[in-house]
C-alpha cells in the first residue's frame, strides 16, 4: 500500500490518486472516531450514526468527478470535512482531545498537496491557520488528554501522521531536495533566457534558428521531446519544422513532419484559442491526436507575432501530471522569444523584398520610357513619309483613265491608310501606357453623335451591301466625346471588317435599368471562337492569327477607352450568330478620372492652358492624323463637314482652324466666308488644306480671308511650321500693343504715348466704360468713336496690328492682369468684372494672351 501511496503522490502521480488518499484519510478518522463511541451501538438511529454514513457518502461520490480542476476542489471538501470531523467529534464528547492528532495529519496532507502544485500556498495557509484556531479552542474546552478512551483515533492518526511523514521524506530524501529542485528550474530558466537572446542575435534561415531553439534551449528543461509548429496559411494546416527527441533525425531535419489542421489536437486547440493548453492525462482529452508515439501527457503554447498565432510549441511525456506551472512559463518564454525573431526575421526579407522590388521597378521603368520613346519616334517619323506616300498615289487615282494604275494607286492607298491606322493606335497605346491622355469633359448628344459616326460608313455600307441598322434614345451625356468616338469607331470597323457581303450591323443605344447608357453593336459575321472569348481585350491579341490587316491594339483601346469615362465594355458570349459588344457608361457624371469641386477646377485650367484648334477634314484618316499630331500642344476637335465646323467654331472659339476646301454638305470656302461675317469670329486665322496649286486659287483663298493654305499632299512639319508662325507673330503684336498703350507706371514715355496716340487711348477708354458689360461689341465701339466699320477697322490695325475684336478682349484682359495684381479680386471675380461671363474662356485667353494662367498670379502674389 505504501507503494501505491507513494506512487500516487510523487511527481508523476495524478490528482485522481491523491484525491482517493485524502478520502482514505477521512474515511479511517471517522471510523477511528465514531465506533468506539458507546453511541454508535446504541440500537436507536442517533447522530455518530448519520455522521460515519455521511462522511462514507461524500468520500466515495467525491471519487467520480472527472476533471482535473474539480478532483482538487473535491480535495478542499474533504480537507474542510476532517477539519470539522476533528472539532465536532472532540466538542460534543465523542473523542477526546487525542483527535487532534488528525490535525497533525491534515497538516502533513496539505504541505504534500502544496509540494505537488495541486494546492497554492495561501490556501494551505488558510486551512493551517483554522486548524490552529480550532486546536486552541478544544484545548479551552476540554484541556485533559484520555488516551485510554479514545486509543484507535491516536493509533489511526499517528499511523496516517507516520506515512505521511515518510512520503515527505521520500520526496525530499530519495527523490532530491525540493529546494535544490527549484534552484535548478530557476537556473534552468536563467540559462534558457540567455541561450534565447544568443539565438535572438543571430541571424540565419527561419527554419535553422527554430532548430536552434529546439535542439539547445529543450535539453534545459529535462524533456522527453519537443516540436515546433509554424502556420502554412496557403495549405491551412500547421507544419513541423523544428523538433528535439525522436522526432529529429540526424541531419537536423524532422522525421516525418506532421500536418494539423487548426482545431485538431491539442496543437491545433492551443492554435485556435490563442492561449496555453495543459492536458494532464491524454487519456481524458477526446481530441488528442497520436504522433510518434502514444504519451500520457501534452503541453502546448501559442507562438505569436504582431498580435497574431502564427505557430505552437509543444511538448509530450509519458508520464501522466509531469508538465507543470513551471513549464508554462519556460514555454511561454521560449515562445515569446520565437515570435519576436519570427517578427524580426520577416520584417528583413520584407524589407529585402521591397528593395529587390524597387530596384526591378526602376529597371522597368527605364525600360517602359525608353520603349514609349521609341514608339513615339518612329510613329512620328513614319507619318511624314506616309503621308507624302498617301498625296502622290491619291492625285495618281484621280488624274488617271489607266484602270492598271488606278487599281495599283488604290493599293497604295488602302495599305497607307491600313499603315497610318496602325502608327495611330500605337501612339494612342502609348498615351495610355504614360497617362497623358487627359479627360476633356463635355455634353455629347448621344444620338447626334451616333449619326454623325454612322455617316462616315456609307461606302463601307455600299461596297459590301450591308444592312446598317441604327437606333439611339435620346440621351445627353456628360464624357469624353473622342473617347467614346473612339470605341463606337472600332467596334464599327472590326463589325464591317468581320462581316461578309449582304449581311447585317446593327448599332444601337438605348438607357436601361440604373440611370445607364448601353450601346450594343451587333454583326451576323463568323463570330469569336469559344477558347478566345477571355483573351480579345488583351494587347496585341488577334484572333486570326493569318488575317495581316489587325494588329490587335483595337478592342484594348475600346477597353482603356471605357474604363476610362467610367464605363465597361463586354462580348455577349451568349450570342452564337455573329459577335456582340456591349458598352455600359454611367449617364450622370460619375467617371472614373473626374475630379471634385475645387479639383474640377485646377482641371478645367490645366485644359483651357492649351490654344484651341478645330479640325474641319472630311477624310477620317487624315483628319485623324492632324489630331494625333497637334493634340500634346493644342486642344483639338475634330469636325468633318464645313457646317459642323462652323458651330464647333462658334462654340469653342478657338485660337486657329485648320480646314480642308473640298468637302461634302458645306464645303470649306462657304465655311469661312460665314465665319468671317461673325463679329467675334472673323479674326481667327484661318490655314486652308486644298488639292488646287494654281495662281488663281491662291487668290481666292487669300480673298475670303484664309491667312495660308498648303497643297495636299502635304509635310504635317510645315503645317506645324505655318500654325506655330501665325500664333507667334499674333502673339508679338499682342505684347507690342501692350508695350505700347499699357507701359508701367514708372516709364517717362508714358504722356508722350498717349499724346501721340489719341484715337488709341479714346477706343481704350470706350472699352474701359463698358469693361463690365460682356455683351459690349464692335459696333458699340463704332458708335463710342463715331467711326464706320472699315475705317475702326483700319485705323486699329494700322496703329496696333490687332482686329477690333482681338483689341477689345486685349484691352480686357491687360485690365484683368492689372486687377490681379494689385486686388484681392478672386479669379472668377476679375473675370466677370472685365466681360467674360465664362470661366474657363477668359483661363484660356488669359494664357494665350500672357502666355501664364490667372492662379499662377495669385499664387506669386501671395
Amino acid at each position: 500500500m505504501i507503494n501505491y501511496i507513494k506512487e500516487a503522490l510523487s511527481p508523476g502521480g495524478t490528482p485522481q490518486r491523491y484525491l482517493i488518499w485524502v478520502s482514505i484519510i477521512l474515511t479511517l478518522q471517522a471510523v477511528s472516531s465514531v465506533v468506539p463511541s458507546p453511541l454508535f451501538y446504541d440500537a436507536s438511529f442517533n447522530f455518530p450514526h448519520l455522521l460515519l454514513g455521511s462522511i462514507v457518502i461524500i468520500s466515495v461520490a467525491i471519487n467520480f468527478l472527472k476533471k482535473d480542476n474539480h478532483r482538487i476542489m473535491g480535495a478542499y471538501i474533504l480537507y474542510i470535512i476532517g477539519l470539522g470531523v476533528s472539532t465536532i467529534t472532540i466538542s460534543i464528547g465523542i473523542t477526546s482531545l487525542s483527535g487532534i492528532i488528525f490535525m497533525v495529519t491534515w497538516s502533513m496532507t496539505l504541505f504534500i498537496a502544496e509540494r505537488r502544485e495541486y494546492i497554492s500556498f495561501y490556501l494551505v495557509t488558510i486551512f493551517m491557520v483554522l486548524m490552529l484556531a480550532s486546536t486552541v479552542i478544544l484545548l479551552m474546552y476540554e484541556p485533559t488528554f484520555k488516551v485510554n478512551q479514545n486509543f484507535p483515533v491516536l493509533i489511526t492518526g499517528a499511523l496516517l501522521t507516520a506515512i505521511n511523514i515518510y512520503l515527505v521524506y521520500a520526496d525530499f530524501g530519495l527523490e532530491k531536495n525540493f529546494y535544490k529542485e527549484s534552484r535548478k528550474v530557476y537556473a534552468n530558466l536563467e540559462a534558457l533566457s540567455k541561450k534565447m537572446s544568443e539565438i535572438l542575435s543571430s541571424k540565419g534561415e527561419l527554419k535553422h534558428l527554430l532548430g536552434l531553439v529546439s535542439e539547445e534551449c529543450i535539453p534545459l528543461l529535462d524533456l522527453e521531446d519537443c516540436v515546433i509548429y509554424l502556420y502554412d496559411e496557403n495549405k491551412d494546416r500547421l507544419i513541423q519544422v523544428a523538433a528535439y527527441g525522436n522526432k529529429l533525425a540526424e541531419d537536423k531535419a524532422v522525421i516525418n513532419p506532421l500536418e494539423l489542421r487548426p482545431g485538431v489536437g491539442v496543437v491545433g486547440s492551443c492554435f485556435i484559442q490563442g492561449k496555453p493548453i495543459l492536458v494532464k492525462e491524454t487519456s481524458t482529452f477526446r481530441n488528442y491526436v497520436v504522433d510518434d508515439a502514444l504519451r500520457n501527457s501534452e503541453l502546448s503554447v501559442p507562438i505569436i507575432s504582431d498580435g497574431k498565432v502564427i505557430g505552437v510549441i509543444d511538448s509530450e511525456h509519458s508520464k501522466n501530471g509531469f508538465f507543470k506551472e513551471r513549464h508554462v512559463q519556460a514555454f511561454t518564454i521560449i515562445a515569446t522569444f520565437c515570435g519576436i525573431k519570427i517578427t524580426e526575421y520577416n520584417a528583413r526579407v520584407s524589407i529585402k523584398q521591397a528593395e529587390i522590388a524597387k530596384v526591378e521597378t526602376e529597371k522597368y521603368k527605364e525600360l517602359d520610357e525608353l520603349k514609349n520613346h521609341f514608339i513615339t519616334n518612329i510613329s512620328h517619323d513614319l507619318k511624314t513619309p506616309l503621308s507624302l506616300i498617301k498625296g502622290p498615289a491619291l492625285q495618281i487615282s484621280e488624274q488617271t483613265t489607266e484602270k492598271n494604275t488606278q487599281k495599283l494607286a488604290q493599293y497604295i492607298l488602302k495599305n497607307t491608310e491600313h499603315l497610318l491606322k496602325v502608327v495611330n493606335q500605337l501612339l494612342q497605346l502609348n498615351r495610355v501606357d504614360k497617362g497623358l491622355n487627359e479627360l476633356y469633359i463635355e455634353e455629347v448628344n448621344v444620338d447626334t453623335l451616333i449619326q454623325k459616326i454612322v455617316s462616315q460608313y456609307e461606302g463601307l455600307v455600299t461596297s459590301k451591301n450591308i444592312k446598317l441598322k441604327v437606333s439611339s434614345d435620346p440621351v445627353v451625356l456628360r464624357t469624353d466625346t473622342f473617347r467614346l468616338e473612339q470605341i463606337i469607331h472600332n467596334l464599327l470597323h472590326n463589325a464591317f471588317r468581320y462581316s461578309p457581303m449582304n449581311s447585317e450591323i446593327t448599332l444601337s443605344a438605348k438607357v436601361v435599368v440604373g440611370n445607364k447608357l448601353e450601346i450594343t453593336v451587333t454583326d451576323t459575321g463568323k463570330g469569336i471562337p469559344e477558347e478566345v472569348k477571355e483573351k480579345i481585350f488583351e494587347r496585341f491579341f488577334k484572333v486570326d492569327v493569318n488575317n495581316h490587316e489587325g494588329t490587335g491594339i483595337g478592342l484594348s483601346l475600346v477597353k482603356e477607352y471605357a474604363e476610362a469615362i467610367g464605363g465597361s465594355v463586354e462580348l455577349d458570349k451568349t450570342y452564337v450568330s455573329g459577335a456582340r459588344f456591349v458598352i455600359t457608361l454611367p449617364i450622370e457624371s460619375a467617371l472614373k478620372n473626374t475630379p471634385k469641386s475645387g479639383e474640377q477646377d485646377h482641371l478645367e485650367q490645366e485644359q483651357v492652358s492649351k490654344p484651341i484648334m478645330v479640325i474641319v477634314e472630311d477624310h477620317p484618316d487624315l483628319n485623324n492624323f492632324i489630331y494625333d499630331y497637334f493634340e500634346q500642344t493644342f486642344l483639338c476637335f475634330q469636325c468633318f463637314d464645313g457646317s459642323e465646323g462652323l458651330k464647333k467654331i462658334k462654340e469653342v472659339e478657338p485660337d486657329i482652324i485648320v480646314s480642308d476646301l473640298m468637302m461634302p454638305h458645306t464645303d470649306g470656302k462657304t465655311m469661312i466666308k460665314a465665319m468671317k461675317q461673325e463679329e467675334n469670329l472673323a479674326h481667327i486665322p484661318i490655314v486652308v488644306l486644298t488639292a488646287k496649286g494654281q495662281t488663281e486659287s491662291k487668290i481666292d483663298l487669300y480673298s475670303i480671308g484664309a491667312e495660308n493654305y498648303l497643297v495636299k499632299p502635304f509635310d504635317i512639319l510645315e503645317l506645324n511650321a505655318i500654325v506655330t508662325s501665325i500664333l507667334s507673330q499674333r502673339q508679338r503684336l499682342k505684347l507690342l500693343f501692350r508695350e505700347n498703350y499699357f507701359p508701367p507706371i514708372e516709364s517717362s514715355h508714358l504722356v508722350e504715348k498717349e499724346e501721340q496716340n489719341t484715337f488709341i487711348q479714346q477706343a481704350i477708354a470706350a472699352v474701359h466704360t463698358h469693361l463690365d458689360n460682356s455683351q459690349f461689341s464692335v459696333a458699340q465701339l463704332m458708335q463710342e468713336l463715331n467711326l464706320g466699320r472699315n475705317k475702326l477697322q483700319q485705323e486699329i490695325k494700322e496703329q496696333t496690328g490687332l482686329t477690333p475684336v482681338e483689341f477689345i478682349r486685349s484691352t480686357r484682359l491687360i485690365e484683368a492682369k492689372k486687377r490681379l495684381e494689385t486686388s484681392d479680386y478672386t479669379i472668377s471675380e476679375v473675370a466677370y468684372g472685365v466681360g467674360f461671363n465664362n470661366l474657363s474662356y477668359f483661363t484660356r485667353s488669359f494664357k494665350a494672351e500672357f502666355g501664364i494662367l490667372p492662379t499662377e498670379i495669385k499664387k506669386s502674389i501671395t
